[in-house]
């Protein structure tokens, strides 16, 4: 995937600042409650060392879920692809949207 530029203005800096509010131990009103509460400390851990050493955010790409997509999760509706890039890797973060807009869950990738 190739950086785009963002579907709204200010999505990037927004989600941006989910990650350093979960870093922080904060719960971000954007969360969905179910997965506000199982946001793990080494999750918030990996995040704050990633942050400290980011050089860059950026927006890859959003995919809408359709009835064809497999997925376990009933409430999906979609997911923004974004990298963040550090001095040695490149880790990439994955949000996905349930149906009332809420941030149902964030994965990550090396």
């Amino acid at each position: 995937m190739k950086e785009t530029p963002d579907l709204t203005r200010g999505q990037t800096a927004k989600h941006l600042e989910i990650l350093k509010a979960i870093s922080n131990r904060s719960k971000p009103a954007e969360l969905s409650e179910n997965y506000a509460s199982k946001v793990t400390e080494s999750f918030r851990s990996q995040l704050r060392d990633n942050l400290a050493f980011m050089q860059k955010f950026a927006f890859l790409g959003k995919e809408a879920f359709s009835p064809d997509h497999f997925m376990l999760d009933p409430t999906a509706a979609e997911v923004f692809h974004y990298k963040m890039t550090l001095p040695k890797r490149t880790v990439y973060y994955h949000f996905r949207f349930d149906k009332q807009s809420k941030i149902s869950w964030i994965s990550f990738e090396e």
